[in-house]
C-alpha cells in the first residue's frame, strides 16, 4: 500500500516525465546541481528539478544520463508515466498502445477517437475476471464482436460508408482482368448485408456502440465520453448488446439439444439381449 510520501514522489516523478515526455526534451544541469528544462528560446526555465529528486529519479531507472551531463526519460520512465495515467489498470496503460485518430462519421463530421492498435477492447475484457473469478465476458459474447468485426473489415466499411448498402455491382458474369474485381466487390456487399441485418436485429443504440468498440476498437472510456454517460456505463451496455447479438448469430456458451420424449422404452435384466429384424 502506497504511503502518502510515495503519492507526492510519483506525483513529482509523473510532473517531470510528462515534461520531458514530448522527443527531444532533455534537463540540462546546472552550477548547482539542479537540473532544468528549457524550450525554444525561453531564457527563464520551463522546469526545476532538484539534485534530490533527479538522482531518485536515476535510482528508480527513470532518467539516465545521455551521455553527457543531460538527462532522458528511459524506457522505464515512460512505462511508469503510462501505468500513471491509467491508475484503473496499470498494466493495460502500460502494455497497450492507444492512437488518437481524426475519422469523419457518415454525416460529414470530424470527431477525434482513442483506437488500441496492439489489441481489441473486447480481448482484453475477455481476459479480466469478475467476482468469482468469472471472465467479463462468455465465450460466446466474445465470438458473436469478433465476428462482426470480421464482417465489418470483409465488407470494406469504414466511417466515410453510409447506410445505403443497396447498391448493385455491374458486369455479371465478366470475363478477364475485371471479373476478380467484381467478385470482390460483390463479397464486400455481401458482407455488408449481414453486418446491416446483425445491427438491426440489436437495435440502433447497441448498435452504435458495438460498431464503435467491436469494429472501429474504440475504449469504452472514449465511446462513454462521446456519448456523455456515466462512467463504467458502456461495459453493460456493450454486454447487453453482445447478448443479442450472440443470439442473432445463434451463439451460445452451453449446447442445448431437444427435450427426449420417447419415455423408458423397455425394461430388461442383465440378460436381456434385443431382438434382431424382429425375430
Amino acid at each position: 500500500m502506497q504511503t502518502a510520501a510515495d503519492r507526492r514522489f510519483a506525483a513529482r516523478a509523473r510532473r517531470v516525465l510528462t515534461a520531458l515526455a514530448p522527443e527531444g526534451r532533455r534537463l540540462s544541469a546546472r552550477d548547482d546541481g539542479s537540473y532544468a528544462l528549457f524550450s525554444g528560446t525561453d531564457r527563464a526555465p520551463k522546469l526545476v528539478v532538484d539534485q534530490a529528486l533527479a538522482e531518485a529519479l536515476i535510482r528508480r531507472d527513470w532518467l539516465r544520463a545521455d551521455g553527457g551531463a543531460d538527462l532522458v526519460p528511459t524506457a522505464a520512465g515512460y512505462a511508469f508515466l503510462r501505468r500513471a495515467a491509467a491508475p484503473d489498470d496499470p498494466w493495460r496503460g502500460q502494455h497497450l498502445v492507444v492512437e488518437e485518430t481524426v475519422q469523419t462519421d457518415a454525416d460529414g463530421r470530424r470527431r477525434r477517437r482513442s483506437q488500441v492498435v496492439n489489441e481489441s477492447p473486447l480481448a482484453w475484457l475477455r481476459r479480466r475476471r469478475g467476482p468469482g473469478g468469472k471472465p467479463l465476458l462468455s465465450d460466446a459474447q466474445f465470438r458473436a464482436g469478433e465476428r462482426l468485426r470480421a464482417e465489418f473489415e470483409r465488407g470494406q466499411l469504414n466511417p466515410r460508408v453510409t447506410a445505403d448498402w443497396s447498391g448493385q455491382p455491374g458486369g455479371k458474369g465478366r470475363r478477364g482482368p475485371e471479373s476478380g474485381a467484381v467478385e470482390l466487390l460483390q463479397s464486400a456487399l455481401a458482407a455488408r448485408g449481414r453486418v446491416d441485418k446483425a445491427l438491426q436485429a440489436i437495435g440502433p443504440e447497441l448498435g452504435s456502440l458495438l460498431v464503435d468498440v467491436c469494429c472501429f476498437l474504440t475504449g469504452l472510456e472514449d465511446a462513454e465520453a462521446r456519448r456523455g454517460w456515466p462512467r463504467r456505463s458502456a461495459k453493460v451496455v456493450l454486454v447487453i448488446g453482445l447478448d443479442r447479438l450472440a443470439e442473432h448469430y445463434g451463439y451460445a456458451d452451453a449446447a442445448i439439444g431437444a427435450p427426449h420424449g420417447g419415455g423408458i422404452v423397455h425394461w430388461g435384466d442383465s440378460s436381456f439381449r434385443p431382438a434382431l429384424n424382429g425375430d
